[in-house]
């Protein structure tokens, strides 16, 4: 801690255990700084904490901002982008009327109350000692605390949290913990799921969550962090899939959206089986995961088996047409499987494949011929399909 910073500490620390109100705070440590200072609660600018001095056209600015993207996110990637902390950084403006400005998170573990703002007024910004700045968000989350404002807080056994922690098993035990158990029956729900690995800070990501899903209930359990989202009225939007995407790469981490459910009850085992996707197991590949594209995986962990238990279901002809393949040197597998994701097109095949549409009808028949395939009949159809989905599942789990 610096020396101002410690100075800075003794001036505010006897005001925040007075109960001192904080525009006051803010007021103070603006003139300690000798700049003006903003504090927005929860990035709600209509209740934003402003010292005099603060420039309008800053606020108006980020009116306008807000008016396109109501929950701040592009705002909250570009600081994200510049450093995935908690710690200040310098925001430049690409409009020479809307002055640069020291931005700042204010988190305290996955608490996030909001964000600080100095704007270049009185001060060249590259004099503020940036240590000062992080010392008064500090100060500025622990006054929220103390006064019981702002801080959405996902750390405490609220509904959700209680749900995946196995507290709540019943509707009536639900019952005890909301007003209106209504809003929570007859509903379709998705789980989304966000790696939490050290030293990721969670308030971080919870403030990020928040704004892609608004009023959505949000919890951790076990290194992740989790969003329950109602999507009876509306699935995921192209933009809220846009922006998890755009987490996962601003924080190097993997993200998976659950299958559509229907009784809240299944939270819990709704998050088991996003766990043990396979995909999620990776973690030195960050990724937007999505069950829709293999809910087979979610078949495959409600079994309960193994990878090995789940080999056994699968047709041996194509381990000896892998086999075949590998001492031959024949491509037979992979044109049997790229004809089958082609809805056995044979043209399309060979465009995917770059060879003739005669080469592979040539392929197929050989492949009927030497394992006992009839590739027109229904039931040898799905036994193919169900042995390459197994296969595919443990590929991605032996990766």
């Amino acid at each position: 801690m610096s020396f101002l910073s410690a100075k800075l500490e003794a001036l505010l620390l006897p005001m925040v255990y007075k109960d001192t109100e904080l525009k006051t705070i803010i007021n103070a440590a603006a003139e300690f700084l000798n700049t003006p200072v903003r504090f927005s609660p929860e990035n709600n600018l209509d209740f934003a904490l402003c010292s005099p001095g603060y420039p309008n056209e800053d606020i108006e600015y980020i009116r306008g901002v807000l008016a396109d993207d109501p929950q701040g996110f592009q705002t909250y990637m570009q600081v994200i982008h510049q450093k995935a902390s908690d710690t200040p950084v310098l925001l430049k403006s690409s409009n020479s009327a809307i002055p640069d400005k020291i931005f700042c998170n204010v988190v305290i573990g996955s608490r996030y109350f909001g964000n600080v703002s100095i704007p270049h007024v009185k001060l060249p910004l590259k004099e503020i000692d940036l240590d000062v700045v992080e010392t008064l968000c500090k100060i500025i989350a622990l006054a929220c605390s103390v006064q019981g404002l702002w801080g959405y807080d996902r750390e405490n056994y609220n509904l959700f949290n209680a749900l995946l922690h196995g507290i709540i098993t019943r509707w009536d035990q639900l019952a005890g913990m909301t007003s209106d158990i209504r809003a929570y029956q007859d509903r379709q729900w998705r789980l989304v799921s966000c790696q939490l690995p050290e030293p990721l800070n969670p308030g971080l990501i919870v403030s990020g969550l928040e704004r892609i899903f608004p009023g959505a209930l949000i919890a951790s359990y076990d290194q992740s962090m989790n969003v329950l989202v109602d999507v009876t009225d509306q699935d995921l939007t192209a933009l809220q899939l846009q922006r998890l995407t755009s987490l996962t790469s601003a924080f190097q981490i993997s993200i998976c959206i659950g299958l559509v459910f229907h009784h809240l009850m299944d939270c819990r085992k709704q998050l088991a089986c996003i766990a043990d996707h396979p995909d999620m197991k990776n973690r030195n590949l960050p990724q937007l995961i999505s069950f829709d594209k293999h809910p087979e995986y979610a078949l495959f962990h409600h079994t309960g088996f193994s990878y090995q238990e789940l080999s056994e279901y699968r047709d041996q002809r194509i381990d000896s047409l892998i086999e075949h393949d590998l001492q031959h040197g024949t491509e037979y597998f992979i044109t049997l499987k790229t004809m089958l994701a082609c809805n056995c097109n044979p043209a399309e095949t060979a465009g995917i494949l770059c060879t003739h549409k005669n080469t592979i009808l040539y392929r197929i028949k050989r492949i009927e011929e030497l394992f006992h395939l009839c590739l027109s009949d229904n039931e040898t159809l799905f036994q193919i399909m169900l042995s390459l989905k197994i296969m595919e599942y443990g590929h991605a789990e032996l990766n």
